[in-house]
């Protein structure tokens, strides 16, 4: 066998190729599932039933101190400071405002 710069040059070729060629399999291994949709709305939305326990932001237009956070007793009630004692479980977030106004 010749052991002249031709034939190194010839083996580290053909290592390179036997290597690469090794490589080229990686990627063709099994598809991942595509991504779920993920919704753009933030939080429930107006077909949400209320429910115990349930955090709630209570807006007042113009009337800032008037608004609070409160949560969802577990008898199912509210206590804001203007309503006190009102049911919201098993509302949906504009019954509850309905009822509020």
């Amino acid at each position: 066998m010749p052991r002249g710069p031709t034939a190194r040059l010839l083996a580290g070729c053909a290592t390179a190729s036997l290597a690469l060629t090794g490589c080229a399999g990686a990627g063709s291994g099994p598809e991942l599932p595509p991504a779920s949709f993920v919704s753009l709305q933030e939080g429930p939305g107006e077909e949400y039933i209320i429910g115990p326990l349930d955090e709630l932001t209570v807006f007042v237009w113009r009337n800032p101190e008037l608004g609070a956070k409160v949560q969802v007793r577990p008898d199912g009630r509210i206590t804001t400071p203007l309503i006190t004692d009102m049911p919201a479980v098993g509302k949906t977030p504009s019954m509850l405002a309905e009822d509020m106004r």
